[in-house]
């Protein structure tokens, strides 16, 4: 099974919709799964992915599916400077020893660190976590200790439309990751496609690979600039 992780295109979010660039870029994305294919196409309940959602859904004459869990973490707000808990500055570990910083990300350190260290924060988490292991479950894949169980084996390709924030918590579990090194890391510009690929690697056992992460060819294809938003803007 493939799974595409993709971000709402360019966001009017006075309105939670879709800017005009942000439709031309919906637009781009139908044109890449029309030739590509998609068999379920599913989106958070926020207006700006279920926008875009529907493009892509009416290119190929697909219902769109809700999932609320996939819904962006508006509410990890840091309110001493105004960001998104997941959008915070990486630099933040970049004065850090080797082994200060194993201990951060890997030893789990940095859930008692700021901004990270506050009590809607592991609440949150497992809402992304547990939403995509139910939906990976309806898939047919169940997960355990990280890996996921095959129950029903399908080659079905899904699209998951939601937000930077939501999209890389889901990822960063997907790929059993700690969220900050995913969220420092990793940039999901609009309209871009993350693709997941649970292979069969063992009998029965499937593991998560990502095989694309915020592609954005679509956009070169139809000839848009990349940077409508956030900080690749001065790219090209």
């Amino acid at each position: 099974m493939r799974l595409y992780i993709i971000r709402h295109g360019d966001p009017d979010y006075e309105h939670d919709d879709l800017t005009e660039p942000g439709r031309a870029e919906a637009e781009a994305l139908a044109s890449l799964f029309s030739a590509e294919g998609l068999d379920e196409i599913y989106s958070s309940s926020l207006g700006r992915a279920r926008r875009t959602a529907g493009y892509t859904a009416s290119a190929l004459g697909l219902d769109v599916f809700i999932e609320p869990w996939a819904r962006e973490i508006h509410e990890l707000r840091d309110p001493a400077t105004g960001l998104m808990v997941w959008d915070y500055d990486p630099g933040l570990f970049a004065a850090m020893s080797e082994s200060d910083r194993d201990a951060a990300f890997f030893g789990g350190a940095w859930r008692s660190m700021l901004p990270f260290d506050r009590p809607d924060l592991p609440g949150v988490i497992d809402r992304i976590a547990n939403g995509a292991d139910d939906f990976m479950a309806r898939q047919g894949y169940l997960r355990e200790s990280g890996l996921y169980r095959i129950m029903r084996r399908n080659d079905k390709k899904v699209a998951l439309f939601c937000h930077n924030g939501s999209g890389l918590t889901m990822l960063a579990h997907f790929l059993r990751m700690p969220p900050p090194l995913v969220w420092g890391s990793f940039f999901f510009h609009t309209s871009s496609v993350t693709t997941l690929l649970f292979e069969e690697r063992s009998p029965g056992i499937a593991t998560v690979r990502c095989v694309g992460l915020s592609d954005l060819s679509h956009l070169r294809l139809a000839g848009l600039p990349i940077g409508t938003s956030g900080f690749l803007a001065n790219l090209e």
